[in-house]
């Protein structure tokens, strides 16, 4: 399975990649929304995981992967960071919580 990471605001990632790769997957690539790290970290981030690409968009990531794992702090975006994949009819694994609010949530219906 072909798999990016989408926002690196949390510890995770990080140990998500050996895992995903002990278990066959391929990680494909990193995008990083910057609300938690300065500029520059997506890159080192990749090139410390071995992770080929670093996207510019989520739009660029959508056709690359079969799944995306979100690991964004604040829930109040993980329902807009998620729909490019979900339209795609791609998986996505939101980190918790899914969503800031209900009407957000009612939104994966």
């Amino acid at each position: 399975m072909r798999i990016g990471i989408v926002d690196l605001d949390t510890s995770h990632p990080q140990n998500w990649v050996p895992i995903e790769r002990e278990l066959g997957h391929e990680v494909v690539g990193v995008w990083d929304g910057g609300a938690v790290h300065p500029p520059g970290y997506a890159e080192r981030f990749a090139r410390e995981h071995n992770i080929s690409r670093v996207y510019a968009t989520l739009e660029e990531m959508v056709d690359e992967v079969d799944c995306a794992i979100l690991h964004a702090c604040n829930w109040d975006t993980h329902i807009a960071k998620a729909r490019p994949f979900i339209q795609a009819g791609k998986a996505v694994l939101i980190d918790k919580p899914l969503a800031g609010n209900l009407r957000d949530l009612n939104q994966l219906r």
